[in-house]
């Protein structure tokens, strides 16, 4: 087996554990356990998609050809929302946040044409797409050619990053004025248990947590801008210079994004989560 496929499986059975344990283990914030889990889904899906068409098995499932494409629109949704839904009060809701997902629905529609076509054309559809001919692939399939597909794909995904990046830094701004009441009191050599005070113990350990959270979200944050820097690169060369250069750095980078959100999640909250059980 290739050190790639390796690569793959390895992050397909992170991905479907860490969906399993989230959806699991933090019932106590179950909005933004789903959207984590289905951030976690997609990026699943993606490393099915490319063990499938590394290892030519995308042949017997013919009519999945191109269901990745709709799909890239997501991450930086679930991404932005996920942030959200933890550093503001501001919960996501169906009806107000539906809009989020509304580019997926017009590329999937865009590509209408590709996905109808006869099995025997599938047929042909995937040996071109396994000699590495993507960009005139899906352009043959697609409403608007492609012409309005990648540069929305593109800014939509710096929109959700320099929005996220908002979103932290207002919360970090909002960690340390909590913070400074404590410093303050820690400088007075109060005791935190005195009644008197008006921070309690459960206030200064909340605080620590919340570090730890936005933590987290800092490398989550990180590992998101990779994913999207990477998959930049590979959509503007294929559409660039017609070729598939940079397709395997791409796969590769999005199903190691996916293994190391898993492993540093679960790193950076578990302790956390024990914590705040001990103390409850």
């Amino acid at each position: 087996m290739k050190p790639i496929n390796l690569i793959f499986i390895s992050s397909i059975f992170l991905g479907l554990i860490a969906v399993l344990l989230v959806c699991t283990c933090f019932r106590n914030k179950r909005i933004c356990c789903r959207l984590l889990a289905a951030y976690f889904l997609v990026f699943t899906f993606f490393s099915i998609y490319s063990i499938l068409i590394e290892t030519g098995w995308i042949i017997n499932i013919p009519y999945l050809i191109g269901f990745n494409l709709p799909l890239y629109f997501f991450p930086s949704a679930l991404g932005y929302l996920y942030v959200r839904s933890i550093t503001t009060s501001q919960p996501f809701t169906i009806q107000k946040d539906w809009w989020q997902f509304s580019p997926a629905f017009f590329c999937l529609i865009d590509l209408l044409p590709f996905y109808l076509v006869a099995k025997d054309e599938k047929q042909a559809q995937i040996s071109q797409l396994l000699n590495g001919d993507t960009h005139s692939l899906y352009s043959t399939g697609s409403l608007t050619n492609f012409e309005l597909y990648l540069p929305v794909l593109l800014i939509l995904g710096l929109c959700h990053l320099l929005a996220i990046f908002s979103l932290l830094a207002r919360y970090k701004f909002k960690l340390d004025r909590n913070q400074q009441p404590l410093n303050r009191l820690a400088i007075s050599k109060k005791k935190i248990s005195n009644l008197e005070n008006s921070i309690s113990i459960y206030d200064g350990l909340e605080n620590i947590g919340q570090k730890g959270l936005f933590h987290w979200l800092g490398i989550f944050t990180a590992l998101y801008t990779i994913f999207w820097l990477t998959n930049s690169i590979d959509f503007i060369s294929s559409a660039e210079y017609n070729g598939n250069y940079f397709s395997n750095f791409r796969n590769i980078g999005t199903a190691s994004t996916l293994i190391l959100s898993v492993v540093l999640f679960f790193l950076t909250t578990l302790p956390s989560v024990q914590n705040s059980r001990k103390n409850k």
